[in-house]
């Protein structure tokens, strides 16, 4: 079956952000989402599409309403394809920017260093790239 990466993503949004709104509400009147990729450094060839693609479903969204009534506000880590700034951008994400979900990681060597920091803050976490020969949905789970 094929999927259109847009559709996927603007679903994986606005499924993650509905499911942990109730425990990441604030006063503000956004749904925060972040997008943890290489926009510089030796994979940004394949994180500036990933991030045009998180960027273009985010503004569908808001174009046709946003999410549950609320504009959803993409905010953008660029980890350079270092490894020790997708700790610090999953940390930084969960407990100073309070975001309901992340999409980040392009090899699973970011992916193993991103959802571990984002479990422990029960951050929920999708890691939606073709790699490793399929693609692979890394969610945390999140207890109700």
């Amino acid at each position: 079956m094929k999927v259109n990466r847009r559709k996927f993503l603007q679903s994986a949004i606005a499924v993650s952000a509905a499911g942990t709104l109730s425990s990441r509400a604030s006063a503000e009147d956004t749904i925060k989402v972040a997008g943890i990729h290489d926009l510089s450094g030796g994979l940004d060839i394949y994180g500036k599409p990933m991030v045009d693609a998180l960027t273009l479903a985010v503004e569908e969204a808001n174009a046709a309403g946003g999410l549950l009534g609320r504009q959803i506000k993409l905010i953008k880590y660029d980890a350079q394809s270092n490894m020790q700034l997708y700790a610090q951008y999953a940390q930084q994400a969960a407990l100073r920017d309070k975001v309901a979900v992340v999409h980040g990681g392009i090899t699973s060597a970011s992916r193993e260093i991103i959802r571990p920091v984002l479990d422990r803050f029960k951050t929920l976490y999708f890691y939606n790239t073709m790699y490793e020969g399929a693609s692979v949905i890394a969610i945390n789970s999140i207890p109700v």
